[in-house]
C-alpha cells in the first residue's frame, strides 16, 4: 500500500528501474526466496516528496513503523557513525564575515558558491540484506510486486549517518586547502549533506571550485564519490548573492533574507501551525 497516488509512485519506480536502481520481483517469489535463505524481509510504505529540480519529485520510504529505523537502533546510530552537525544560518553568516576580514580589498566583489553532489545517496550501494530490509511494493496488472533498491534510499536513517562520513571528509579537505592558501584559521567553507558552500573573492573562489570538483570527482579524474562525474555543473550556484540552506545571502552587503520557500514556511507556521494558544518551544 502506498500513501501517494499510485501513478506518481509508478512513475518514480519506473524511472529507478530504467536506471538500474530498482528490481521488481513478484511478492510471493521474493518471500519464498528470502525464507529459504533465512533472510529478513521488510516492506515499507513509500510516498513522493517535492524535489527542487524534478517535476515528479523524489521517492521516500516510510520506515518509522518497521524496517531499519526502529527506535532502539536510532539511538545507537550517532554512537556508531558520529553525530551529524548540520550547519545553521549563523555559520554561513560567519563565513561571510570571515571573507570580509580575509579579503578587505575585495569586499565589494566577494562571492558565495554552492556545489551539489549529483544523486549523492544513489552512489551508495546496498548489500543484499539491506535491499531486503528496505523494500516496498506495488500492484501492477493485478500482480503484487516487491520492489528492491540496489542503492541507498531516502528515509533510511543509516544512509544519513553513513553519507555524513563522506560529507565530513570532503568538508575537512576543502577547509584544509583553504587554510593552506590563506594562512589563516578563519573558515571560509562548510558542507551540508551533498551541498558544499564557500565564500571568498572571485579569483580565490575559482581555486575552491576546482578543489571541490577534483575531490568529489567531476570527470577529470576519479574522486571520492565517482570515477566518472558526480558533479552537475548546472546545479552550481555562484555570485554576489547566492542561496544556501534556504536563505539568500548578499555577500558584499553582509545581509541575509529568506528565500521564497523559507518565507512561505514562516508565514504558514506563524499564522497556521502555532495555533491560537502558542507555548514556549514552538
Amino acid at each position: 500500500e502506498s500513501v501517494a497516488h499510485p501513478d506518481i509512485i509508478g512513475n518514480l519506480l519506473s524511472k529507478g528501474h530504467a536506471n538500474g536502481r530498482f528490481i521488481a520481483i513478484p511478492m510471493t517469489l521474493a518471500q519464498t526466496c528470502a525464507a529459504e535463505e533465512n533472510l529478513e524481509m521488510n516492506i515499507a510504505n513509500c510516498f513522493a516528496t517535492k524535489k527542487r529540480d524534478s517535476k515528479i519529485g523524489r521517492l521516500v520510504l516510510d520506515f518509522k513503523e518497521s524496517g531499519p529505523n526502529h527506535l532502539d537502533k536510532q539511538q545507537l546510530l550517532s554512537d556508531r557513525f558520529g553525530k551529524i552537525n548540520s550547519p545553521q544560518l549563523g555559520l554561513i553568516c560567519q563565513l561571510v564575515e570571515n571573507a570580509h576580514i580575509l579579503f578587505p580589498r575585495s569586499r565589494h566583489r566577494l562571492q558565495g558558491l554552492r556545489r551539489d553532489i549529483d544523486g549523492a545517496f544513489h552512489r551508495m550501494l546496498y548489500s543484499i540484506r539491506s535491499s531486503l530490509r528496505c523494500a516496498t511494493q506495488i500492484l501492477f496488472a493485478g500482480v503484487l510486486y516487491a520492489i528492491f533498491s540496489t542503492v541507498a534510499l531516502m528515509g533510511d536513517q543509516d544512509v544519513n549517518y553513513g553519507f555524513n562520513l563522506v560529507t565530513v571528509a570532503l568538508a575537512e579537505e576543502v577547509s584544509r586547502c583553504i587554510t593552506v592558501q590563506t594562512g589563516s584559521d578563519l573558515s571560509l567553507s562548510s558542507a551540508h549533506v551533498d551541498d558544499f558552500i564557500a565564500v571568498c573573492d572571485p579569483e580565490f573562489l575559482d581555486l575552491v571550485h576546482d578543489k571541490m570538483g577534483s575531490l568529489v570527482g567531476d570527470g577529470r579524474a576519479p574522486g571520492l564519490c565517482s570515477a566518472v562525474s558526480a558533479i552537475s555543473e548546472s546545479k552550481d550556484i555562484r555570485g554576489n548573492i547566492f542561496e544556501a540552506l534556504g536563505w539568500l545571502f548578499d555577500v558584499p552587503l553582509k545581509s541575509v533574507h529568506p528565500n521564497y520557500l523559507t518565507y512561505a514556511k514562516l508565514v504558514f507556521y506563524f499564522f497556521t501551525a502555532i495555533g491560537e494558544f502558542p507555548f514556549a518551544g514552538q
